[in-house]
C-alpha cells in the first residue's frame, strides 16, 4: 500500500500504513481489533455502520458474540478519548457511526488522507503473524517424517484457533528473507536421536531479530510418536500463545511505545 492513508479521530491521529494511533505526537497503546474497528468506522465516517456489518469487518470468519464489539467501541473511544462519544455515536438499535468535526474535516484535506473506496481491510491487521515449519530430523530416519508432519499440521491447527494471532502457510523453499518479511514469528521443531528414543525440541522464534522466545524438550519412545501430536499440541500451544502476545505487548514501533494483542 504505498498511499499514505490517515484520519483524524478527535484529538488522535490513526495512520493504515504503519498500524499507529497517535496523540499529540505519541503513540497510543492498541489493540488490533480496536485498530480495525476505528479504520473501518473512520472509512465509512459520517455513515451508520450496523452492528453486524462490524462484526463482519473486525472479527470475519470468526463467530464472536455482541459483548465483543461493545468491549471494542468502548475501547476505541477510550484511546482517542471520545468520553463524550461525540467522535463515535451509537444509533440505538441500529450500530455506530464516526463524526468527524468541521475542523476535523478541513484537516482531512491537507496533511491527512482519506482511504480509497476499495480498501482491503486485511491491509489494517496488526495482529501477530505465526508460521509454522516443518520438522527437521537431524539423525532421525526419513521414514518418520510423515509422522513429524503431522505434528507441525497439529501445532499450526491449534494456533489458527486462537483469535490473537494470525497463522500464515509458507513454502518449504520460500527463500529466508521472504519468510522473514512474510511473518512475526516462527515455530519451528528438530528431532535428534533415533529409534528407539528421540529427543524433540520445539522453538518459538522472533523471525526478523532471531530471538528465541520459547524452547521445549520432549523425550519419547519410537512406540510413542503417533500420540505425540497431541501432547505438542496440548501443552507447547498455549504457552506459545502466551509468549507471542507478550512479545507484541512489549514492540514498539520506531522504539517508542507499545502494542497490545487481543
Amino acid at each position: 500500500m504505498d498511499q499514505e492513508i490517515t484520519y483524524r479521530l478527535g484529538e488522535t491521529v490513526l495512520d493504515l500504513n504503519r498500524g499507529t494511533l497517535r496523540k499529540a505526537g505519541e503513540l497510543v497503546s492498541l489493540r488490533p481489533k480496536t485498530f480495525k474497528l476505528l479504520g473501518y468506522l473512520a472509512h465509512n465516517a459520517s455513515r451508520v455502520v450496523t452492528k453486524d456489518e462490524l462484526l463482519d469487518a473486525v472479527w470475519p470468519r470468526t463467530i464472536v458474540t455482541e459483548d465483543s464489539l461493545t468491549q471494542c467501541i468502548r475501547d476505541a473511544r477510550k484511546c482517542i478519548g471520545d468520553e463524550d462519544h461525540k467522535v463515535i455515536r451509537t444509533v440505538s438499535r441500529r450500530g455506530y457511526m464516526y463524526v468527524p468535526s468541521s475542523d476535523e474535516e478541513e484537516e482531512l484535506a491537507e496533511p491527512l488522507s482519506r482511504a480509497p473506496d476499495d480498501l482491503d481491510l486485511s491491509l489494517m491487521s496488526t495482529e501477530p503473524r505465526v508460521a509454522v515449519l516443518p520438522f527437521r530430523l537431524g539423525g532421525a530416519s526419513q521414514a518418520l517424517k510423515s509422522n513429524f508432519d503431522v505434528v507441525g499440521q497439529e501445532i499450526q491447527t491449534a494456533l489458527s484457533t486462537s483469535r490473537t494471532i494470525t497463522v500464515r502457510t509458507l513454502s518449504p523453499t520460500m527463500p529466508a528473507a521472504l519468510i522473514e518479511a512474510s511473518v512475526d514469528y516462527l515455530v519451528e521443531g528438530e528431532v535428534q536421536g533415533g529409534d528407539p528414543h528421540f529427543n524433540v525440541i520445539v522453538t518459538l522464534t522472533e523471525a526478523k531479530s532471531k530471538r528465541r522466545l520459547l524452547t521445549q524438550t520432549f523425550f519419547l519412545k519410537a512406540e510413542g510418536i503417533l500420540a505425540f501430536h497431541q501432547t505438542v499440541a496440548r501443552q507447547v500451544v498455549s504457552a506459545m500463545v502466551f509468549n507471542i502476545e507478550t512479545s507484541a505487548w512489549q514492540w514498539t514501533p520506531q522504539g517508542s511505545s507499545s502494542v497490545h494483542v487481543w
